[in-house]
């Protein structure tokens, strides 16, 4: 055969291959064809990587596509379908004796095909003995047949091209893959892997067939467009790929023996797909489904009603309130403020009071537990439609949620620390909660609720905050930056970063960069990834709380509970200019579409804002912003300020769903049958749920459909469809490539099941007792019924016992008792196909390291160290009223036994509740002017304290008061205690060795003003006036008075 023959022959094989057996499924859609000149396409290829070789190749009339319009270019091909076509251009006048294969028989429709391609060696078979007909095309088959028929040798001159996989390459196709590869007609993957066993789609036979024509002149005659007439086989191979009829309502153009235009639609296309509901999937994955692999911000909304003790759901889009739940069972405490949404959509709150959190599921992305069995969802769907949580008999106080009647509530925890604040989701979507208790960090189980770690305390953080891309968590009042995959010990600059300035809200922006608002003095605070401080900037008020950055970089700052407008600055920290909001705005967010959310603590409504409009900016370029919807009141006091959409995520989604309602225009519609295509990974998951409903408004209880089967609905117009993706367990997402829905009297046209293929790496030398793990990498095509896969792994042959920790899972860890060769196999069953493949470990066994004769060593004489001192550090208490003066003193304790060298630490104070005057040094101080010194910063709320024996004899060697804090009470509406605490210090005592310390915190105890009463009686308490050189006390005769 010539070279312009092959070459013809070739095309005619591309063009068989890429109309999908024309011949055998009923014609071919003329529309397809170029017949005007003009330029000629597929709707479902828009985008695709293989877009514009498709279409030239459309346009020279080499292949067409299916009759409903569509090209498929993803599709697969089987090997008995590709070696047909093969031989029906190449085949002559001979009689063939036979072949070797073990599964191809004389009754098979391909037997003539295979038989001759053997016996041309334009195939090979498998080394079992087989050819497996049914089997996919794959990579390295593509590229013997290619070499073969082109008889392309390999280039003279050119450099061997290496990959990083050929050792696995079979040994039939090993030749002819180095043969193109030196040409550069067949490439491999980035990683530099060829992946021979990888399967050959529509779209990659095009890209081959295109390079191949660059090397080799192409003749002048044209191609037919379609293989010519040829008599239909006796029997049809179930392996044929059949069309999916084109989306419609009112049927497609199939015959029926009736005559009536059956109701059915497919959704393949990018558009189709666009139709419903998209949560958690991908933006570009043309024309199927897959999951993201960066959890986007969501479409709804969660924020705390605080004053009410409930969260309510808002979409964005619409900013409809669709439920109401409460935060916590009946009698237990409620307070809810900080939120955070995990990668499912759902949110995690925190309640003040108390000690806990719970997580309110996405119902709209399937997170919910069906707890009463009847397979519907019982949840709120407004606002004021709160279920009842009763608890009874206390069965939920210590966590659960057994008696939560609404089962979007999932979990309820109860945390280590109290005053409940800080919660962030992690990459794995775990929680860590903290509070301003003790604050310890529990990391939860995002699944179970389960407490898995705890750390802590550094009495920092804990009042809110975020976790970033590298797993370090910044959390507020005072500020903490800790790298979560060390322990949360040690002092300030190890392992964790304490921070002295003014903490309040938190934000990460896109470049990963770390915002912080000052609580006053009209301050913001980037810092880098690292710590580093970039710069402190004005956001437009003296108040602030929450913060938030928004898709472009830019940053908005909520203006507070005494204020009522919000800030913009631009990511360099220019100031844009505020929008005018509610009353008391303490937190923002910003949603999927950009736009941002505001929340106000005093007039209970959520506002939004279109950050495109309203006037120019202070730069001269940027909109400001202007709010452009209100929500209703919603119940009570909004104390927000964290995380409410999701918009702090980093890393990838676990569970995505699409939901989608589709119109058959007609009543009454007997719905039941279902069929999709696609790929699933190792332990990942497609699931489909469908309902119907006459109105589109009340739908019918959700049946789960199996994959090439019927399914019971109620009859009605419309046919809600809800497919959920979970990713594999080793981050691997499923893909969707269509789902086609019909009523029951319309027969889908099921492509066959395929059996799963496995890949397993092999592994070195394994020693007796060691455990090592083997992993199968498997995917499927979701046929037949589109269960989960089940596996098993199992010894087939070894000299001794293997133990397998889950011989039922993708992955398992495995160890052998004694030395040998072993065999181990993998098998994957689909529900109908069973695939297996087997591995070989050697088993040795341990090699003793030689013990060598230890050399005594002289024992040295030990050098008693000195015993480092010892000391207490008391911050006293004192008690009054607004305006009033007072002193706390700080005492030392153990300093007369050992000495205090110096000393350097920082107390912590609220500056909305004292002001600090002045500090001056204790009665135990000798020569304060040369070594005693203090920093008040009263926008903070610390004072540092820096003692050094800077002068011989200078040492504080007395126990007693080591300092008097002077200071006034504000006007503040915290009545009550106000503590005075440690956030860090360091002593060092006479020999120069750090002390061991203890502290004892003190504070203020604010005590309201109470209204003078007249005396009634005769009584009249006598009172005891007792004056000092430092304070006047007055007391009641007969109550001690401990002076000091």
């Amino acid at each position: 055969m010539g070279i312009k023959a092959k070459i013809i022959s070739y095309i005619l094989i591309i063009s068989m291959l890429l109309t999908g057996f024309a011949y055998a499924t009923g014609g071919l859609n003329s529309s397809n064809v170029n017949t005007s000149g003009g330029k000629q396409s597929f709707s479902d290829i828009e985008n695709h990587w293989c877009q514009g070789v498709i279409e030239k190749f459309l346009n020279k009339g080499w292949v067409v596509g299916y009759d409903d319009g569509l090209f498929r270019p993803n599709r697969l091909v089987t090997r008995a379908e590709f070696t047909a076509m093969v031989v029906n251009i190449f085949k002559e006048e001979k009689q063939v004796e036979g072949n070797s294969f073990t599964d191809v028989n004389k009754n098979n429709w391909f037997y003539n095909a295979v038989s001759y391609a053997a016996s041309e060696g334009l195939i090979a078979g498998y080394e079992d003995g087989t050819f497996k007909p049914m089997e996919n095309m794959q990579r390295q088959d593509a590229a013997a047949l290619v070499s073969r028929l082109f008889e392309v040798n390999f280039f003279e001159g050119a450099d061997e091209v290496k990959f990083e996989d050929e050792n696995t390459f079979p040994e039939y196709s090993y030749q002819s893959i180095k043969n193109l590869a030196s040409h550069e007609i067949v490439r491999g993957y980035p990683d530099g892997t060829f992946k021979p066993f990888n399967l050959i789609t529509r779209a990659e036979a095009v890209q081959m067939l295109d390079v191949v024509l660059k090397y080799i002149e192409v003749p002048e005659e044209t191609p037919p467009l379609a293989p010519p007439e040829t008599t239909t086989p006796t029997k049809e191979p179930e392996s044929t790929i059949t069309p999916t009829p084109k989306p419609s309502t009112s049927g497609g153009s199939r015959p029926t023996p009736t005559g009536v235009n059956k109701i059915y639609r497919t959704y393949t296309t990018t558009k189709d797909f666009e139709e419903g509901i998209k949560i958690n999937f991908s933006s570009k994955a043309i024309n199927q489904l897959k999951l993201d692999e960066t959890t986007k911000t969501f479409n709804y909304m969660w924020v705390a009603v605080s004053s009410k003790g409930t969260v309510v759901k808002i979409n964005t889009d619409t900013g409809e309130i669709l439920g109401e739940y409460r935060t916590a069972p009946e009698g237990q405490p409620l307070n809810p403020s900080r939120t955070t949404v995990d990668h499912e959509g759902n949110v995690w709150v925190a309640n003040r009071n108390g000690n806990s959190v719970v997580k309110i599921g996405l119902v709209e992305n399937g997170q919910w537990e069906d707890r009463n069995g009847d397979g519907e969802v019982n949840t709120s769907t407004g606002l004021g439609d709160l279920m009842p949580w009763p608890n009874t008999n206390g069965a939920d106080t210590s966590g659960g949620v057994s008696t939560a009647e609404d089962e979007a509530i999932i979990q309820y925890v109860r945390t280590s620390s109290s005053g409940t604040r800080h919660v962030s989701v992690d990459a794995d979507n775990n929680v860590w909660v903290s509070g301003t208790g003790n604050r310890i960090f529990d990391l939860i189980d995002g699944k179970t609720g389960k407490i898995i770690r705890s750390e802590g305390t550094v009495h920092y953080g804990g009042y809110g905050g975020l976790i970033d891309g590298n797993g370090v968590i910044w959390s507020a009042r005072p500020m903490l930056r800790w790298d979560t995959s060390l322990p949360l010990s040690g002092a300030s600059g190890g392992n964790w970063t304490g921070y002295g300035h003014d903490s309040y809200g938190l934000a990460i922006d896109k470049y990963g960069n770390v915002w912080n608002t000052s609580h006053t003095g009209n301050q913001i605070r980037k810092f880098a990834p690292d710590g580093t401080l970039i710069g402190t900037y004005q956001h437009g008020s003296y108040y602030s709380q929450g913060c938030v950055a928004d898709h472009n970089g830019d940053i908005w700052v909520a203006h507070s509970s005494y204020g009522n407008t919000v800030g913009r600055i631009k990511n360099d920290g220019t100031y844009v200019g505020n929008v005018t909001v509610g009353n008391g705005p303490t937190g923002v967010a910003v949603d999927a579409k950009g736009k941002i959310w505001v929340t106000h603590l005093k007039e209970g409504t959520v506002y939004r804002i279109d950050p495109n409009k309203g006037p120019i900016g202070t730069d001269g370029v940027t909109p400001i912003g202007e709010v452009d919807y209100k929500s209703p009141y919603l119940g009570g006091e909004l104390y927000n300020y964290s995380d409410m959409t999701g918009s702090t995520l980093r890393g990838a989604p676990p569970v995505g769903t699409w939901t989608t309602v589709f119109d058959s225009g007609k009543k009454g519609v007997s719905w039941g049958n279902i069929e999709w295509n696609g790929t699933v990974y190792n332990d990942g998951d497609i699931s489909v749920y469908l309902s119907s409903s006459e109105d589109n408004v009340t739908f019918s209880k959700s049946v789960k459909a199996e994959n090439m089967s019927s399914f019971n609905v109620p009859d009605g117009r419309y046919l809600k469809i809800e497919v959920r993706l979970t990713r594999s367990s080793d981050g691997k997402s499923p893909v969707l490539d269509d789902l086609t829905v019909s009523e029951k009297s319309y027969s889908l046209r099921m492509t066959s099941n395929k059996k799963p293929v496995i890949e397993i790496e092999e592994i070195d030398t394994v020693l007796i007792g060691e455990t090592v793990k083997l992993t199968a990498n498997v995917h499927d095509d979701c046929k037949p019924y589109g269960a989960p896969l089940k596996f098993e792994w199992e010894m087939v042959t070894g000299p001794g016992e293997v133990v397998f920790d889950n011989s039922m899972n993708y992955t398992t860890n495995v160890t052998f008792n004694e030395a040998g060769s072993y065999q181990i196999r993998v098998k994957t069953f689909d529900g109908k196909l069973t695939s297996s493949v087997s591995v070989q470990v050697e088993v040795v066994d341990p090699t003793p390291e030689p013990t060598p004769e230890p050399t005594p060593e002289p024992t040295p004489e030990p050098t008693p160290e000195p015993t480092p001192g010892t000391l207490k550090v008391d911050i006293g208490t004192v008690e009054g009223e607004m305006n009033e003066d007072i002193v706390i003193p700080v005492y030392f304790e153990g300093a007369s036994k050992i000495g205090v060298n110096s000393c350097e630490f920082i107390l912590s104070f609220d500056p909305d509740v004292i002001n600090v005057e002045e500090v001056i040094a204790g009665n135990i101080i000798e020569h304060s002017a040369a070594n005693f010194g203090t920093t008040i910063n009263s926008e903070e709320g610390t004072i540092r304290f820096i003692f050094s024996d800077e002068i011989e004899s200078g040492l504080v060697s007395a126990d007693g008061e080591f300092a008097r804090i002077k200071a006034s009470i504000n006007e503040t509406e915290n009545i009550g205690f106000s503590p005075v605490e440690l956030i860090e210090g360091e002593f060092i005592d006479a020999n120069l060795n750090v002390m061991i310390v203890t502290f004892s915190n003190g504070g203020i105890n604010v005590k309201a003003i109470e209204p003078t009463q007249e005396p009634t009686g005769d009584f009249t308490r006598p009172v005891v006036e007792i004056k000092t050189n430092a304070m006047t006390c007055t007391r009641f005769a007969g109550h001690a008075v401990k002076l000091v």
